[in-house]
């Protein structure tokens, strides 16, 4: 059974991040008030900057990356990095996440934000991953920019499903050290 959204504790960084009329914490990436829409301003700061796609704030060691498995396969990544706590946090509230029926729905979105959503397209795939990394490359593409690592550069990665951990690599391997 899931641990309630309310007895997971928020991550400092987040703790100033605006909550939605659901109780959810407003993702800095979120543009305006649908969290479908990603700010593309904020997406290039990210990436550029160094910040965090969730909270917002600087990060400049343990980039994690919440993907699914396609991704994982490749080692890349189309969303910048957060945090890790703010990560796993993420994995364990975010509704799209917690639901494996989950669809991304496009009702009431334009054209353009349709297209702009660096967001992996289509459904949820039932499992998603946070890989932390200790560096990552950015690569354009025809379609926009891909973030990718190399295998060396895992500190972690977790298999999450329905908000539960159900295999942690870390605990085979290097921790995240501080």
């Amino acid at each position: 059974m899931n641990t309630k959204k309310a007895d997971i504790p928020v991550p400092a960084g987040m703790l100033t991040l605006s909550m939605s009329p659901l109780g959810y914490r407003k993702p800095w990436f979120v543009k305006a008030d649908d969290f479908r829409v990603t700010d593309d301003r904020k997406y290039m700061i990210s990436i550029k900057a160094g910040r965090c796609w969730i909270c917002g704030h600087t990060n400049r060691k343990g980039f994690s990356f919440v993907t699914g498995p396609a991704s994982v396969a490749a080692n890349v990544a189309i969303e910048p990095p957060c945090h890790p706590e703010c990560a796993e946090y993420a994995v364990q509230v975010c509704p799209f996440i917690l639901n494996p029926e989950a669809k991304r729905r496009s009702k009431g979105l334009t054209a353009a934000e349709i297209d702009d959503n660096h967001s992996e397209a289509g459904a949820n795939p039932g499992v998603f991953f946070v890989t932390t990394v200790k560096k990552y490359k950015i690569q354009p593409t025809a379609s926009g920019l891909v973030l990718t690592y190399d295998e060396g550069d895992i500190i972690a990665r977790r298999k999450w499903v329905e908000g539960q951990v159900v295999h942690d690599s870390a605990s085979e391997s290097d921790t995240l050290k501080s």
